[in-house]
């Protein structure tokens, strides 16, 4: 998302670029939540050790991924799992190998 301009990392905060405004809208987030809060909830993922979005904003786009079958739940209980439909996804929308993903 860095590297397609959707946000901006700086100061320990990921911030939405307005191209990443429109396109968090265009994938599930309305844009009239996301002027509210331009600044989204940087998470560390325990599991990687990795940051990853959170708050409003990951969670919009978590549930719309899943609405399209671009991940599912897995296991341990908090895990996801990227779909074949996900790795085209991935790769259409945001340049993401597709062979670099897991496929269930």
């Amino acid at each position: 998302m860095q590297t397609r301009g959707l946000i901006d990392l700086r100061d320990d905060s990921i911030r939405l670029t307005d191209k990443g405004t429109l396109w968090f809208a265009n994938n599930g987030m309305p844009e009239s939540q996301l002027r509210k809060t331009p600044r989204i909830k940087g998470c560390l993922d325990w599991t990687e050790r990795r940051m990853h979005i959170g708050g409003s904003a990951g969670s919009a786009l978590c549930s719309h991924l899943m609405d399209l079958s671009v991940i599912r739940r897995d296991t341990p209980r908090r895990a996801l799992r990227v779909t074949a439909t996900g790795k085209r996804w991935f790769s259409s929308q945001l340049g993401i190998d597709e062979d670099s993903l897991d496929e269930s």
